[in-house]
């Protein structure tokens, strides 16, 4: 029996909790990682190119379709966050010490579950206000908002995103 089906790049399985789709995009994103380290680690690159080649190469992986996968558990999601948070500290140099909430004050970048949120969001204005009438009413009635809580980051470190 089928375990997960491929359709449009986002991957469902059975039960729809979304953890086959992370797994694979945070593989894929950290092979494209391991392929650019180099250019990361090297004193050669500002950080600002630096930056901009994570956003570009990394996060657009990582946030691709995220509308779709948006209620994924928390669980899921934090391993996207683990993602960027080792490729922001090999961007700096910093040590697995650095507090995960200093290095997104240092770059300027978003978490992971603020980012997506953010992007859901936008799109869900662009859909309220179509001009096809079909598609300001698709979805009407749904999914609600999850409410924000406190969401557990690696290394002890809490981050209140109702302050947001």
């Amino acid at each position: 029996m089928l375990k997960s089906v491929k359709y449009l790049g986002v991957n469902f399985d059975r039960k729809i909790s979304w953890r086959v789709h992370i797994e694979k995009i945070e593989t894929k994103a950290f092979r494209t990682f391991i392929n650019i380290y180099s250019p990361f680690k090297s004193d050669r690159l500002s950080t600002g190119i630096k930056l901009t080649l994570y956003k570009a190469l990394i996060r657009s992986v990582i946030t691709y379709a995220c509308p779709v996968w948006e209620f994924a558990a928390d669980t899921h999601i934090l391993k996207l966050q683990r993602l960027q948070n080792r490729v922001l500290r090999t961007i700096g140099n910093y040590t697995r010490r650095t507090p995960i909430h200093d290095l997104h004050m240092v770059f300027k970048i978003p978490y992971v579950y603020d980012f997506t949120t953010k992007l859901c969001r936008r799109q869900a204005a662009v859909i309220q206000h179509h001009d096809n009438i079909n598609i300001r009413n698709a979805g009407q009635g749904e999914a609600q908002h999850r409410k924000y809580k406190r969401l557990k980051l690696g290394g002890g470190q809490a981050y209140d995103r109702s302050s947001i």
